[in-house]
C-alpha cells in the first residue's frame, strides 16, 4: 500500500488509478482503504494477544481468558498507508474539493458502520454474563459515548443469541478435542467448558463482510462492464483496495494458523501457486464460434484494392489508450480537413492500442444498428473512454478467484473478456464477427481490416482481418514473414467476434493476458507488437498481395501509407549504472526497447525497400503524436485510462500543430491531401 502510494501517481501505468471520476468514487476508494487499514490492525492485535500461546511448546494446552487492549498509535499506524492513498487520489482527480472531501468522510462512515456490525457480530458469540470482549482495531472502551453504547450492546439479550452462542460452543467443544492443534483459538476456565477467543470471532465476522463486500461489489459491475460512469460505477483503485484486503486477510489468517509449525507462509504460498497454476482449469481463453453453416467469402486484396480511387493504407502503432485516441484524432482530423478520406481508406493494419482506435473506426463503417456510432466524433469519443476500470474489475474478481481455487465458473470470464466487453458496449458490435464485416466490405466498400498478433508457441505472426489475406500461394506472407490468419487457426467453421480481435490485438503483459481459444485451439495469442508494433510488414504484405494478383492495368500506379504513432521517435539513450537489481527488469526493459525504437527502424528499412520496387510508387505520410507537445502534455498514458488533462492535450497537439506552418503534421496533412485531390505521390 505504501509503494501504491508512493510510486502509483506518478507512474504512467499506474497513474490513471488515482484519476477518480466518478460521482461518490472516493467514497468507494475510502470504504475499501479503511477497511484494508482495520483488517491489519485485528491481524496485528490477534498476533499480539495470542501469537505467544499459539507458538509455545509447553504450558497447558488451553490457557486462561487473557484480556488485551490495543494500543492507540499501533491504530494510527495501521491507517497511514490508507490515508496516503486517500491523499494521492485526493490530489490528482479533477473535481471539486469540497465533493472530494465529503465522499472520503461518507466513506469513513460507511466502514465504520461495517466494524461495528462486525462487533455486534462479535457480541452475538460472546456470552453477556462472561468476559467483556477484546477490541482488536481501538480501545473503544475508552472513548466517551461509544464506549458505554458498545458494553450495553454487549450485555443485550438478542432473541437469536442463545442460538448463535450454543452452536459456537458445540463447535469450540470439537475443536477442543484436539488442542495442541489449536492452541491459540481457544480458552478455558473451568467449570466454563472451552470457548473460541472472541477476538477470533470478531476477526472472522468482519472477514466475512469484507469478503462479502468484495463478492457483492464484484458481481454488481460485472452487469455494467462498458457503462456509463455513475455514482454506482466502482473505480479502479477501489478493485486494487478490495485485492489487498481479501490477499490481507488470507495471508494473516494462514500465517498464524501455520506458524505453530514454523511453517512460513511464503512457503505455502509458492506451493499453492505451483499446484493451482499447473491445472488446466485455470488457463485463459478467448471466445471462439463454431458454425459449420458458415457461407461468407473472404474477399481478395485485390478485389478490396480495387474498389478505390486514390487508396489510402493506414498502419497505426500500439501503446494503449493514447494510440487508440491518437488514431482516431488523426482520421478525424483528416477527414475534416479532406472531406472523403475515410472513403478512400483501403486498408487499416492495427496493433495494440492502434487496433482499439480500429475497432471503433470499424464500428462506424460496418455498424448498422441502432446502437452504432454515427460520426468519427463518436469514434474519438469512445475511443478516449477509460476501460482501466473494467480490467481493474477482472483482475481483482475471477482472475484473482482463477489464482486462489482452480475451479472457476465460465473458462472466458477473466480481465481480457472485460476489456472486451467494455468495448462491445460502447461499439455496438455485441455478436458482430469478422465475417460479417467480410460479408460487407464489397458492397458498402469499406477497407480491410488487420488486427495483428503474435502466436506465443511459435512466435509466428498472425493476422485477424476481414480478407482473405495471406492468400496460400503468398510466398513472401506465408514463406518469408510466417503470417497466419483465422483458418490457420480455427478451421473454415470458426468465427472471432471483432472485439475478440481487437483484444489479442492488444494483449501485453500484464494488462490481458495471454488466452488460447476456447473451446479451441490451445495456441495462446498475444499483442502484435512482439514482432512489429506499428502494423508496417502486414500492411506492406497485403498491398504486395493485391498488387501481385490484380491486373497490371487496373492497379493504381500511387498508393498512400499513413503511419500513425501515438509518441515520437526516442533518441538515442545513454546506458546507465545499475545494481544487481537491475536483472529483474534488464528482459522487460529490452522488449519494450525493441517493440519501439528497434522495429520502427526495421519497418523504415522495409519501406525504403518497397518504395524502390516497380509494383508501385508509394509515398509514406507521418502523422507522429509531437516531440514537443503542448506545455503539461508530456506525460502521455501507458494504460486504458486518459485523464481529462490528456484527453485534452491530444486535441491540442493535434490543432495546434496544424496551424503552424512548417510542423511535420501540417506539412504530411498538406501532402496527402495534394494526394487525395490528385492521386498522385506528391514531392516529399
Amino acid at each position: 500500500m505504501l509503494a501504491l502510494a508512493w510510486i502509483g501517481p506518478s507512474s504512467t501505468f499506474t497513474a490513471g488509478l488515482f484519476d477518480i471520476e466518478q460521482p461518490l468514487g472516493l467514497t468507494w476508494v475510502s470504504l475499501c482503504v479503511f477497511l484494508v487499514g482495520a483488517g491489519i490492525a485485528v491481524a496485528v492485535n490477534l498476533a499480539i494477544e495470542h501469537g505467544l500461546v499459539r507458538a509455545r511448546t509447553g504450558g497447558p494446552p488451553l490457557p486462561h481468558y487473557t484480556r488485551y487492549s490495543p494500543a492507540r498509535w499501533l491504530f494510527w499506524l495501521t491507517q497511514a498507508p490508507g490515508v496516503l492513498i486517500l491523499a494521492a487520489a485526493f490530489q490528482n482527480s479533477e473535481r471539486d474539493v469540497v465533493d472530494k472531501a465529503l465522499d472520503i468522510l461518507l466513506g469513513l462512515a460507511a466502514a465504520v458502520a461495517v466494524v461495528l456490525f462486525a462487533q455486534w457480530g462479535q457480541f452475538i458469540f460472546s456470552d453477556p454474563a462472561g468476559y467483556r470482549p477484546n477490541y482488536l482495531i481501538y480501545p473503544f472502551e475508552t472513548v466517551p459515548i461509544l464506549g458505554p453504547l458498545l458494553d450495553a450492546a454487549h450485555r443485550k439479550h438478542w432473541w437469536f443469541s442463545n442460538w448463535v452462542r450454543a452452536r459456537a460452543e458445540a463447535f469450540a467443544a470439537r475443536l477442543a478435542s484436539h488442542p495442541e492443534f489449536m492452541r491459540g483459538y481457544l480458552y478455558q476456565d473451568p467449570p466454563r467448558p472451552p470457548e473460541i477467543y472472541s477476538g477470533h470471532a470478531f476477526a472472522g465476522v468482519l472477514a466475512v463482510l469484507s469478503f462479502s463486500i468484495w463478492l457483492g461489489l464484484g458481481a454488481a459491475k460485472q452487469g455494467r462492464l462498458g457503462g456509463p460512469v455513475t455514482s454506482s460505477t466502482i473505480p479502479s483503485l477501489a478493485d486494487v483496495c478490495l485485492a489487498l484486503m481479501v490477499l490481507g486477510w488470507l495471508f494473516s489468517m494462514f500465517t498464524f494458523f501455520f506458524d505453530r509449525w514454523r511453517v512460513p507462509i511464503l512457503l505455502v504460498a509458492v506451493v499453492w501457486t505451483y499446484l493451482v497454476g499447473r491445472s488446466t482449469e485455470t488457463d485463459h481463453y478467448y471466445r471462439v464460434s463454431n458454425d459449420p453453416h458458415i457461407d461468407v467469402r473472404f474477399p481478395s486484396p485485390a478485389e478490396v484494392l480495387a474498389t478505390k480511387k486514390n487508396p489510402v493504407v493506414i498502419a497505426t502503432a500500439g501503446g494503449g489508450i493514447q494510440a487508440a485516441a491518437w488514431t482516431a484524432k488523426v482520421v478525424q482530423g483528416i477527414d475534416e480537413h479532406h472531406p472523403g478520406f475515410v472513403d478512400n481508406t483501403v486498408l487499416v493494419s492495427s496493433v495494440s492500442g492502434g487496433s482499439l482506435g480500429a475497432l471503433y473506426l470499424g464500428a462506424y463503417l460496418f455498424g448498422d444498428s441502432p446502437r452504432r456510432l454515427a460520426s468519427l466524433a463518436d469514434v474519438g469519443k469512445q475511443a478516449r473512454r477509460s476501460s482501466l476500470d473494467e480490467v481493474a474489475w477482472g483482475l481483482v474478481n475471477p482472475d484473482l478467484l482463477r489464482t486462489l481455487w482452480p475451479i472457476v465458473g465460465n473458462p472466458v470470464v477473466d480481465r481480457g473478456w472485460a476489456l472486451e466487453r467494455s468495448w462491445e458496449e460502447r461499439s455496438g458490435l455485441q455478436e458482430v464477427y469478422l465475417s460479417d464485416w467480410a460479408a460487407q466490405t464489397l458492397a458498402k466498400k469499406r477497407p480491410a481490416f488487420l488486427f495483428n498478433a503474435t502466436v506465443i508457441e511459435t512466435g509466428s505472426p498472425v493476422v485477424f482481418t476481414n480478407t482473405s489475406f495471406p492468400a496460400p500461394d503468398d510466398d513472401w506472407a506465408r514463406k518469408t514473414r510466417h503470417i497466419r490468419n483465422m483458418l490457420d487457426l480455427f478451421g473454415p467453421d470458426g468465427k472471432l467476434r471483432a472485439s475478440t480481435a481487437a483484444r489479442l490485438s492488444a494483449t501485453f503483459p500484464y494488462v490481458s493476458p495471454a488466452a488460447r481459444g476456447y473451446p479451441c485451439p490451445a495456441t495462446h495469442i498475444v499483442d502484435g507488437g512482439y514482432y512489429d508494433n506499428f502494423g508496417v510488414t502486414t500492411a506492406m504484405g497485403w498491398l504486395i498481395e493485391a498488387l501481385r494478383t490484380m491486373p497490371s492495368a487496373s492497379a493504381p500506379h500511387d498508393v498512400a501509407l499513413l503511419l500513425i504513432r501515438p509518441s515520437p521517435d526516442a533518441d538515442d539513450k545513454a546506458g546507465k549504472v545499475s545494481g544487481w537489481s537491475y536483472q529483474f527488469e534488464a528482459p522487460l526493459d529490452g522488449i519494450v526497447n525493441i517493440r519501439s525504437d528497434d522495429q520502427l527502424r526495421a519497418d523504415k528499412g522495409l519501406l525504403a525497400l518497397l518504395q524502390q520496387t516497380p509494383l508501385t510508387n508509394l509515398c509514406v505520410f507521418e502523422f507522429t503524436y509531437p516531440r514537443k507537445p503542448p506545455v503539461g502534455c508530456d506525460r502521455q498514458p501507458l494504460s486504458w485510462k486518459l485523464t481529462e488533462l490528456q484527453s485534452a492535450c491530444i486535441d491540442e497537439a493535434w490543432d495546434s500543430e496544424i496551424r503552424k506552418p512548417g510542423t511535420d503534421l501540417a506539412n504530411n496533412l498538406d501532402l496527402l491531401t495534394s494526394y487525395l485531390s490528385t492521386g498522385k505521390c506528391p514531392r516529399q
